[in-house]
Formats: C-alpha cells, structure tokens, sequence
C-alpha cells in the first residue's frame, strides 16, 4: 500500500518514513505540498499523513482537494499547533483522524494505520 508523508519538518518525515517503510508500506515523502496531487493521481494513496500548517499550500487545503479526488483514501492530519476547533474543521472537511505532535511514540503512527485497516 502506498503511503504519502506530507510534512515540512525533516524530521518528522524521517521518523515515519522509517517506521511505516519497516512495516512493509511503501512510503512517499513530500515536504510541501506542490507535487502531492500529481503524485496521488499516479500512485493513488491508500493513506496520507498531512501536516495542517506548512509554506505554500496549506494541510487542510490540500485535504480539501484529497478528499475530493480520493475520497477512499484515508487522512490522518498532524500538527503541534492543536485546538478544538482546528480538529473539528480537520474532521469536517473530511480528516479521517487528527494526531498532536510531537508524537508520544512514533510507532503509535503503525496503531492509526492498522486501525483503518482492520
């Protein structure tokens, strides 16, 4: 299953590139937003981790245009800059869960993969 990382921050692509690639997906990681939709139109996503706030296109934008070219495929939105309502806009234009960052246990990020899988 290809799995997208969209994240501004090296280190956090870095962390689950490792994780999710030595779980067997095969990852792709994008810094910014750009290339992301030409990319999800070649290789269709099954899951895609999104940073809410990054330079450019911003996270929940391009959850918008997500959501309505692969509307199967499952988002799971980040961010370190968490309140009630950046989750419940996440969660309304279509999110399929919401991570705060930085993580607890970056293998927590194999339990939200294998939960939509099961």
């Amino acid at each position: 299953m290809n799995v997208f990382i969209i994240d501004d921050e090296k280190i956090i692509l870095t962390a689950l590139n490792r994780v999710l690639a030595g779980a067997g997906y095969t990852v792709h990681s994008f810094d910014s937003g750009k290339e992301v939709l030409e990319k999800a139109r070649q290789l269709n996503p099954g899951f895609v981790f999104l940073d809410v706030k990054m330079p450019g296109i911003s996270g929940t934008d391009l959850l918008k245009d997500l959501k309505s070219e692969f509307p199967g495929t499952k988002i799971i939105m980040m961010s370190g800059y968490t309140t009630p309502e950046s989750i419940q806009t996440a969660k309304d234009l279509g999110a399929d869960s919401f991570l705060k960052k930085p993580f607890d246990n970056v293998f927590d990020i194999l339990k939200v993969v294998e939960q939509f899988n099961s």
